[in-house]
């Protein structure tokens, strides 16, 4: 990544754009490979876990009254969700 900054800073030790656009799709999917794992592997521990489930439905439930009202702030809102959000950083280290 510092590779990419510098050459937006202008600095010659940077990837050239030509360098960046060959090697975008390998910065994408490795990005997108970190991302899904971790996504899938918290979601399993919310389902396994029938209580966080469950009050996650019940908060979600009580703060809108359709789909329309969900936003990213009215999301942000929502402590239980936040704190369990907070938990997705750490679910690396219990996912192979």
């Amino acid at each position: 990544m510092s590779y990419l900054v510098r050459y937006e800073q202008g600095d010659a030790r940077g990837m050239s754009e030509g360098g960046i656009l060959r090697n975008l799709s390998l910065l994408i999917g490795a990005g997108a490979d970190m991302t899904v794992g971790l996504l899938c592997g918290a979601t399993y521990f919310v389902l396994v876990n029938l209580s966080a489930y469950q009050r996650l439905r019940e908060e979600l439930a009580a703060a809108s009254t359709s789909k329309d009202e969900i936003d990213e702030v009215s999301v942000g809102r929502l402590p239980y969700l936040n704190a369990v959000k907070l938990n997705f950083k750490d679910a690396d280290q219990f996912i192979p």
